[in-house]
């Protein structure tokens, strides 16, 4: 009887905990964005670094890391080096430096949660442990793992692919290879990977490189390069601890920018070791995510540095629910959306124009 109750409490006090979150949470805390002469000062700091540069970045076949790299100036760039992506009539990319108003039709979301979404949520976070453990397993089986490679065959030589934690470049290699789509963009805030990019596409057509995150808003901090190549990183210090300065900036303001909304990206896959969480919130709080027609994330639960991210997840992908459908799904580890409007046409072909 003593063991029923410490069970039956026990439940009842996780219950609570969990409903007082969403009642908390259930309208997604976005963050404010940073005023734009801030982002100007930044700016006006931080030059320009989407370009080639002559820095070596390996030694004895390992990535060096950080500190052992000789910066030429400073280091960091910013929206204001971001290339606007523009359609020719044959509907090929025009890089341009001049930004056009792509956010006109674009509305905030209404990011409180309905009681249907709010149960599927509260479900969600309950079965975390179960079906984080089931997906870890079954996407390092063999290879179903690459599967966030081999799963595009809707890109054409007219896609636009958009990668955000480029890292070494395994995935970006993969899809160019297997689909040629038109355009590539691509970011690492880590500058010996960033650096280790651009010398591995530097010969590829319609190749875009930024070396910074995107999150919420804009910010700077420093983190630590792990692995034996340095293909990881350790959690955002936050601090002066860490051996790289990393800058993030707005990912909705960064996607405006390029053009998103004026066009839409085929594919958006994100996997930056927890940024995710930042950068999906972002954009999911106004209709910029309908200009997405596929979204593919890695989810990292289990980061120490990061707040409620069960919780969180399982509040996004509640609300990315009302625009997109998964194609895949391994919950909390990876998986890949497609917008509904798409799922309809390739059901019903014949009311597609």
């Amino acid at each position: 009887m003593v063991r029923f109750s410490f069970v039956l409490l026990t439940s009842v006090v996780s219950i609570y905990m969990v409903l007082t979150y969403f009642y908390h949470h259930s309208n997604i805390s976005i963050g404010s964005d940073v005023p734009s002469g801030q982002e100007v000062a930044y700016n006006n700091i931080f030059a320009i670094v989407h370009k080639q540069n002559s820095e070596s970045t390996v030694q004895d076949g390992q990535i060096l890391r950080c500190s052992q790299i000789t910066y030429g100036g400073n280091i960091l760039a910013g929206l204001n080096d971001v290339t606007t992506l523009q359609f020719t009539p044959k509907g090929q990319f025009i890089p341009t430096q001049e930004s056009r108003p792509c956010d006109k039709g674009i509305v905030s979301t209404d990011l409180e949660l309905n009681i249907r979404e709010y149960r599927h949520g509260l479900k969600c976070v309950k079965n975390f442990q179960e079906e984080y453990l089931i997906s870890k397993n079954a996407i390092w089986a063999g290879d179903t793992h690459l599967i966030r490679q081999n799963h595009h065959s809707y890109l054409t030589r007219n896609s636009i692919v958009v990668e955000i934690g480029g890292n070494l470049g395994e995935d970006a290699s993969a899809i160019l290879r297997k689909y040629k789509p038109n355009a590539y963009v691509l970011l690492e805030p880590i500058r010996p990977l960033y650096n280790q990019l651009m010398g591995t596409f530097k010969k590829t057509r319609n190749m875009h490189i930024y070396n910074f995150g995107l999150g919420k808003k804009l910010s700077y901090f420093h983190v630590n390069m792990e692995g034996h190549k340095g293909e990881t990183t350790s959690t955002f210090t936050g601090s002066n601890s860490g051996d790289c300065l990393i800058k993030v900036i707005n990912a909705t303001k960064f996607m405006l920018k390029l053009g998103v909304g004026c066009f839409d990206v085929d594919l958006l896959t994100i996997n930056c070791e927890g940024c995710e969480f930042d950068v999906l919130e972002s954009l999911i709080s106004s209709s910029l995510i309908e200009h997405f027609k596929h979204v593919q994330f890695a989810t990292h639960p289990t980061l120490e540095h990061l707040t409620s991210p069960v919780t969180r997840y399982c509040e996004i992908i509640q609300i990315l629910s009302r625009t997109h459908v998964p194609s895949y799904r391994y919950g909390f580890v990876w998986e890949s959306w497609t917008r509904r409007d798409i799922i309809q046409k390739n059901i019903n072909p014949s009311n597609s124009s």
